[in-house]
């Protein structure tokens, strides 16, 4: 899952706002070193599961995210479990040393990274109630 527009989304060459249809117009990396420019699509979704370091969300798909309140509920609801989760695997109880610790995860990639601490900034009261109740505490 990684952060576009302030869009939390699995990345992918589909959901690329640089998929023009059936090549790419994005200015990733080959791994042979070359662009992805003018690559067929299809080998760009291949080579790229997840997107490549040039992916952003498609303004189609942003758009359904936006009008669709069901998934941003579901974005902040996956990526609470995940640290809740990742706190209680950790033996973690405090919310500053989940923060350190994802910091600090070479497990993690900087975009996750990213997506994680700012939604640790941003919790709701609601969820900081879910996280005490896991034991998981400021």
């Amino acid at each position: 899952m990684r952060e576009s527009k302030g869009v939390y989304t699995e990345s992918s060459c589909r959901n690329c706002e640089f998929n023009f249809g059936t090549v790419c117009a994005g200015y990733g990396r080959m791994p042979d070193g070359t662009d992805t420019y003018g690559v067929p699509i299809e080998k760009t979704i291949q080579t790229f599961p997840s997107g490549c370091e040039d992916w952003s969300i498609s303004f189609e798909d942003f758009c359904e995210w936006h009008d669709n309140s069901k998934l941003k509920y579901d974005t902040a609801v996956t990526l609470y479990e995940f640290l809740i989760d990742y706190s209680l695997s950790k033996g973690i109880t405090s919310r500053n040393q989940l923060e350190k610790e994802i910091v600090n995860d070479n497990n993690i990639s900087k975009e996750e990274r990213d997506m994680y601490l700012t939604r640790l900034k941003n919790i709701s009261e609601e969820a900081k109630k879910v996280f005490l109740g896991k034991g998981i505490g400021k």
